[in-house]
């Protein structure tokens, strides 16, 4: 969504945005509050299993499995952010 479909600079995309979350009904807001904050939780927790199988890769750069754990979880990470890229 923020790629996407709001503008880049940022007093137009807090304009979309507020027109956005006016538009919607009390429902729809709480939904989408949800879905927001569980791709943040998604993405910090990506993030985080990314970064303890760096450090362990480059204990050890030559670990096949260990590569292959990295590349599965940066595949995830991409899907994720909707970018297709695994």
């Amino acid at each position: 969504m923020h790629s996407t479909l709001l503008p880049n600079e940022g007093a137009a995309r807090l304009r979309s945005l507020c027109a956005m979350h006016a538009a919607l009904q009390p429902r729809h807001r709480k939904v989408l509050h949800v879905v927001l904050l569980r791709g943040k939780r998604q993405a910090q927790q990506h993030t985080a299993l990314w970064l303890d199988l760096h450090a362990k890769l480059k204990a050890d750069p030559k670990d096949k499995a260990l590569k292959a754990k990295v590349a599965q979880v940066v595949s995830a990470m991409s899907l994720g952010l909707g970018l297709g890229l695994g």
